[in-house]
């Protein structure tokens, strides 16, 4: 809907404009007053803090690229797992033909792993475009796992990646998804795929905790959480 202007040719736009501005101001020192807090207060014995965002390929809410606003979020987060979504990988102009996860690893100092769901060859003849999930641990990666879920018309392909890890509590096998935004059938037979992958993890690795973490649908906000992993 168009908004028709005032008397003074003055627009909805202009007149929110101000409070977009110093929302994003706000925005941003909170990104950096999180960064530079202390790591908040660890129960007594040993603690798993996992973050998981769908990070949007690092774009804002105005759909600009901020890669380093969202390290910023993370960094402040102190987590010793992060699961993200939507993550590319020399995904073009949108991203600035930029290994998402890897540069996110170098700048918070941990060890990065993608596993795409979506690829396209790039047209100028240049390394593969590639788009999906992603982990980062303090510690290296081992045993990684992709599993793409069946194409949905229309919709894009979703996924998983999943790996194994050293975390405070021990060795962990953490597996990252990103579920189909729309179809309630759908979204049902790719929960039958990540706990089949699940299942056959534990199978193979009784005595090894999985973590779980994901998204149903996009969103703009990280989520944290301090606890022991599911089994």
């Amino acid at each position: 809907m168009r908004c028709s202007p005032s008397a003074r040719g003055t627009t909805l736009r202009d007149t929110m404009r101000p409070v977009w501005r110093s929302w994003l101001t706000g925005w941003q020192r909170l990104a950096t007053s999180r960064s530079r807090a202390k790591p908040p207060a660890r129960p007594d014995g040993p603690v798993l803090r996992v973050v998981s965002w769908n990070v949007r390929h690092g774009t804002d809410a105005w759909d600009r690229l901020d890669l380093a606003a969202v390290a910023a979020v993370l960094a402040g987060c102190h987590a010793d797992v992060i699961v993200l979504q939507e993550v590319d990988r020399h995904w073009g102009e949108r991203s600035g033909d930029v290994d998402q996860a890897r540069w996110l690893a170098d700048r918070l100092d941990m060890h990065g792993l993608h596993g795409w769901t979506v690829r396209r060859q790039d047209p100028a003849g240049g390394a593969e475009r590639r788009y999906g999930n992603a982990l980062l641990s303090r510690r290296p990666w081992s045993s990684p796992r992709v599993v793409r879920f069946r194409e949905v018309p229309v919709l894009e392909r979703r996924g998983l990646v999943a790996a194994t890890t050293e975390t405070p509590l021990g060795l962990a096998r953490v597996v990252g998804t990103q579920l189909s935004a729309r179809g309630s059938g759908f979204r049902r037979a790719e929960v039958g795929q990540v706990l089949t992958v699940v299942a056959h993890d534990m199978t193979r690795q009784p005595a090894l905790p999985v973590v779980l973490a994901g998204a149903s649908t996009p969103s703009r906000t990280a989520s944290s959480s301090a606890s022991s992993p599911a089994r």
